[in-house]
């Protein structure tokens, strides 16, 4: 150093926070489109889809199973209130999955009709897991399985249509 003193900088005063000598890089960026930045919400986005085709399937099976269990304790087997569940789940769950998901999606009710349907027969004391059990549970769930994977198709059909 040579001795000679600096002026001090006027952003800098006492019991201030010390901004960096190099100055405040967001400024200084270049936007190719010339356009400044956009602020960025430290939250996250507002509005759009969170869920992964997975999480989706995830979520739709955890209701349905949730009920179809507790309709069997009651003795009714996989009925009404399977049927509310898998397509209500499947409803909410069409809203909140992500567009690139979505054809993983709408092949999943019939799966997880048939996977919570073979959970029952495994859990169920009084059945054996036999293919005649399978299908025949599968069969009397024919409707609840169709009535899913429409509203899959429709909210699958209004998110493409609606983009």
């Amino acid at each position: 150093m040579t001795g000679v003193a600096r002026a001090p900088d006027p952003r800098l005063r006492r019991g201030a926070a010390q901004a960096p000598p190099w100055g405040d890089l967001r400024a200084e960026r270049v936007n190719p489109s010339g356009r400044p930045p956009a602020p960025r919400d430290k939250a996250g986005p507002q509005r759009g889809s969170t869920l992964t085709g997975l999480g989706a399937v995830a979520f739709v099976f955890a209701v349905t199973v949730a009920v179809a269990t507790a309709e069997s304790l009651l003795g009714v087997g996989l009925r009404t209130f399977t049927l509310g569940a898998l397509a209500g789940s499947t409803l909410l769950a069409g809203l909140w999955v992500r567009r690139s998901d979505l054809p993983t999606f709408v092949v999943a009710p019939p799966l997880v009709f048939a996977l919570v349907a073979a959970l029952e027969i495994v859990l169920a004391p009084t059945l054996a897991f036999t293919p005649t059990v399978l299908a025949s549970i599968l069969v009397r769930g024919f409707p609840t399985m169709a009535i899913a994977t429409g509203i899959a198709i429709v909210i699958c059909g209004y998110r493409l249509i609606r983009r």
